[in-house]
């Protein structure tokens, strides 16, 4: 599934991961538009987490609202997955992910999510993308920049 992800969102992502992930897993909602063969990405907003449980808490209310701010005056936005880091681990989703990933979207009554890894690999800083339909991961085909999927998507908030 092609996914439009505007440079800007990626970048932060892989500085926060760097700056702030290293050592513990940090998380970000994905904020955009669901279509009926791509997924536009408009925003992401940093969720906490407790140490404690060693997993990521997310308050789906709570980050709703936080892209409702930040949205305002641009129409529907679809809260469409999560990304994640790994500090200590792999750049594909892991079996305890890939169940809280179906959960999630059982949960929020959604078909298809958006999930992404940050991670370091060797001596990079590595962000992937999956598409996750009916229970089962891809990779997602990433526009890199504010393309086709994003030019649709403006001209329906133009209208």
């Amino acid at each position: 599934m092609l996914v439009s992800i505007p440079p800007e969102i990626q970048e932060r992502i892989v500085a926060e991961f760097v700056r702030d992930g290293r050592d513990h897993e940090i998380a970000w909602g994905v904020f955009g538009r669901r279509h009926e063969s791509y997924l536009s990405v408009f925003c992401i907003v940093r969720c906490e987490k407790n140490p404690s449980l060693n997993q990521t808490d997310i308050d789906h209310d709570k980050l709703m609202q936080a892209a409702a701010f930040l949205l305002a005056g641009f129409g529907d936005v679809d809260l469409l997955g999560i990304v994640h880091s790994h500090p200590h681990s792999g750049f594909y989703p892991s079996a305890t992910d890939h169940q809280a990933d179906v959960n999630w979207l059982r949960e929020n009554d959604d078909e298809i999510g958006l999930f992404g890894i940050v991670c370091t690999h060797s001596t990079a800083t590595v962000l992937n993308w999956f598409v996750l339909k009916s229970g089962v991961y891809s990779e997602a085909q990433v526009e890199h920049d504010k393309g086709t999927a994003w030019q649709a998507w403006q001209k329906e908030v133009d209208q």
